[in-house]
């Protein structure tokens, strides 16, 4: 004990740094693939149809959609929204 009193604490837990539940019971919000459960998503990149240029990160569950996944999604670099397709991370 120090010498104020007070207990020490040990270091914060974050809730869901592991995938535990966090203080209103809500399960987190990281991607299951950070929070070492299994499941078939994979990470995927969202390629620009103009510029070419990789601007968002998502997952994708291949098992349910095998075929290549495209949205229409704001490129801040065409500074317009353009068609954006699934490419390699």
């Amino acid at each position: 004990e120090p010498p104020n009193g007070t207990k020490k604490r040990g270091p914060a837990k974050r809730p869901g740094a592991l995938g535990e539940r966090g203080p209103r019971g809500f399960e987190s919000r990281l991607p299951l693939q950070l929070t070492g459960r299994t499941m078939p998503r994979e990470l995927i990149s969202l390629v620009c149809g103009e510029c070419k240029r990789k601007n968002y990160t998502t997952t994708k569950n291949k098992k349910a959609h095998q075929e290549k996944m495209e949205l229409s999604k704001f490129c801040r670099h065409c500074r317009k929204h353009t068609p954006h397709k699934e490419g390699k991370v």
